[in-house]
């Protein structure tokens, strides 16, 4: 950068699929927050073989919930802001994510844990969980290796 000819520092783009990944975890956070917080304040009306489920759940059984929807959103803006910090956040996500969709099937007795397409959509979601996961690490790793080669 020389300064005596007014050069501007190069402007850090983010490409597409860091919005597009971000955005998803984002939103999809949020979402989630909302219709906990619908469904336990009794904002959403739910049928009765709902209600009668969702009845059995306490305080202590949304909380495992909400903060796998609060990991997304802040695991997405960690992201969105290139951070090194995401890598970090969008593991223990996945990790707890998947010890709190374990625990539901075998304690709480989830509806419909059986059901082919639940389990295949499961899986899906989780293995779109690890790849971000290791997105994260090789963006971090490419962050690593070109800071260390600037200076």
């Amino acid at each position: 950068m020389n300064a005596e000819f007014g050069d501007k520092p190069p402007v850090k783009r983010r490409p597409a699929w860091v919005w597009l990944i971000s955005s998803f975890y984002i939103s999809a956070g949020l979402w989630s927050l909302l219709i906990y917080f619908q469904v336990s304040s009794g904002l959403h009306p739910l049928p009765e073989s709902k209600l009668a489920y969702f009845g059995n759940y306490s305080a202590s059984d949304y909380w495992p919930l909400m903060s796998v929807s609060g990991l997304n959103v802040i695991a997405g803006a960690l992201f969105l802001f290139l951070r090194k910090e995401s890598v970090y956040v969008f593991g223990f996500k996945f990790v707890f994510a998947v010890g709190v969709a374990v625990w539901n099937a075998l304690e709480k007795d989830a509806m419909d844990t059986s059901r082919f397409e639940y389990i295949i959509v499961g899986l899906l979601l989780w293995s779109a969980s690890a790849a971000v996961c290791f997105i994260c690490l090789a963006l971090d790793a490419a962050r690593s290796v070109a800071v260390n080669q600037s200076f």
